[in-house]
């Protein structure tokens, strides 16, 4: 969960630089989360 939550933080950070690979962190994120 806490790996989770930093990983988000990440994308959030890598989503201003790069939107396209935020929004695929971000979708991996909720996939990890949800299985």
């Amino acid at each position: 969960l806490v790996f989770s939550v930093v990983l988000a933080y990440f994308t959030l950070l890598g989503s201003i630089k790069a939107p396209k690979n935020g929004i695929l962190v971000l979708i991996f994120t909720f996939w990890v989360m949800g299985g």
